[in-house]
């Protein structure tokens, strides 16, 4: 995978700019979600990383959480405040890139309830956005991590043209290391297979 690429603002400016779709939110998710990571209307703050066009952020929002989605393209952002301007809801958007810019006042110490990366962590400097995420998260705080598990080898020939690469996930080392940085790791499946898990990581060592 050429990651230099998949971390590019322009990369992604591109692929919104010419309509690329993404995995759709489904009921199934939703309700996963709702079992494992408790969301009380009007005190919960989540903060959804990779955000895209907004659509698992205002899911978030109807849930009743206060919702901050932050993506490195400007384009899917602005398409995000368009798409949420006539719901009901708390979801508000900014352009941030987590791999190299500042980290944003909103994200104060333990001022955050939930972190969301909804197929997005396998594009981050995962070391650098972990130790910042023990940081940000109150201490009941959880991180949801959506991924699909990779098990294609490293060198495998990335994805051509300006279609964003499909979601390559998190290998099974990655996962692992995940895991071991909290006291509390468990996880579940999307599907049958297990192709797509979701980790809920909270109380960090």
């Amino acid at each position: 995978m050429n990651v230099a690429r998949l971390r590019d603002a322009r990369h992604w400016d591109l692929a919104y700019r010419h309509g690329s779709t993404f995995r759709r939110v489904t009921s199934v998710e939703r309700m996963m979600f709702a079992t494992y990571v408790r969301v009380i209307k009007g005190e919960t703050r989540v903060v959804d990383i990779g955000c895209g066009t907004g659509e698992w952020t205002r899911g978030l929002a109807r849930m009743g959480a206060t919702v901050r989605g932050y993506d490195i393209s400007r384009v899917a952002i602005s398409k995000a405040r368009t798409l949420s301007s006539s719901q009901a809801g708390f979801a508000s958007y900014d352009v941030w890139d987590v791999n190299s810019d500042d980290v944003p006042l909103y994200l104060a110490p333990q001022s955050i309830d939930v972190l969301t990366c909804r197929l997005s962590l396998s594009y981050l400097d995962i070391p650098r956005f972990t130790a910042n995420a023990r940081r940000w998260l109150k201490p009941q705080g959880v991180l949801h991590v959506m991924t699909q598990v990779d098990n294609r080898p490293a060198d495998a020939e990335p994805h051509r043209g300006w279609h964003p690469e499909p979601h390559r996930g998190l290998n099974a080392d990655q996962i692992a290391y995940l895991c071991e940085q909290w006291r509390d790791a468990v996880h579940y499946k999307l599907d049958l297979a297990g192709q797509t898990i979701c980790l809920v990581l909270q109380h960090p060592k």
